[in-house]
């Protein structure tokens, strides 16, 4: 489970950006973000057997200057539930992780070009006229589907139901997995359980003046020096490396 929490890291940050990029920019720079806070459950499966592994609480929160906040209530190995979340600000050009467990961040930064982009509304979901609808939480929802790249003998699915009202967010999202040509099970699953319009409270941002800047691979070492018992993650070495490689790439702008 470690896996799930340490992806909150800088490539987290790099692939969320990205993904968005291009539907921005097709949105006429006019439209304005809408700010509001939004409380979600993630849902983690089994790909193989479809049993609930486990459940997790969020929270993502988003200002009308573009600024926005992922936080993931973990718990730890000592039972005590923290904040492992991710800030990015696009007047500062930075995206700071804190790790709750390790009392650390991770601080990167963009080009302004990035910047530039996350002050306007994904739109995302604007253009799909044709698509399904529903209405969850009282806001009309589009429903989003697309195949995902799978290793051989594998097939990914993502379906998203996401909100216009609301800069495209996502109030339902399931991934799926299976093998080829077979049946797909839900392999994570998150719903919106509670959305609040408006500016969101200052604190979500704050960032503890406290904590130590750590790169990706120093947080693995501190959280295991802080928890020594805790299980190793046998599939977190290939993400790490990769982290740690974007760390030190966006510590230079």
């Amino acid at each position: 489970m470690l896996k799930n929490v340490f992806r909150y890291g800088a490539i987290t940050i790099m692939a969320g950006l990205t993904a968005h990029f291009a539907a921005r920019l097709l949105t006429s720079q006019t439209r304005k973000i809408t700010p509001f806070t939004a409380r979600k459950l993630d849902r983690i499966y089994h790909a193989d057997r479809g049993e609930l592994v486990r459940t997790f609480e969020k929270l993502y929160a988003v200002r009308s200057d573009g600024a926005h906040v992922d936080i993931v209530y973990s718990e730890g190995p000592d039972g005590q539930v923290r904040e492992v979340k991710n800030v990015v600000d696009p007047d500062s050009r930075r995206t700071i992780g804190v790790d709750g467990h390790t009392q650390s961040i991770s601080t990167t930064y963009f080009p302004p070009d990035m910047a530039a982009e996350l002050k306007i509304p994904d739109a995302g979901c604007l253009s799909s006229a044709a698509a399904e609808r529903k209405t969850i939480l009282g806001y009309e929802v589009v429903k989003l589907e697309r195949d995902l790249p799978a290793p051989a003998g594998r097939q990914k699915k993502w379906v998203k139901w996401a909100a216009p009202a609301l800069n495209c967010y996502a109030l339902e999202e399931t991934f799926l997995d299976g093998p080829q040509g077979g049946p797909l099970r839900i392999s994570n699953h998150s719903e919106v359980v509670f959305v609040e319009p408006g500016e969101p409270h200052p604190d979500l941002f704050t960032v503890p003046a406290n904590f130590t800047e750590r790169s990706p691979s120093q947080v693995m070492q501190e959280y295991y020096r802080r928890y020594p018992s805790a299980p190793r993650c046998a599939g977190c070495a290939g993400y790490q490396k990769v982290d740690e490689a974007y760390y030190a790439q966006q510590r230079r702008y």
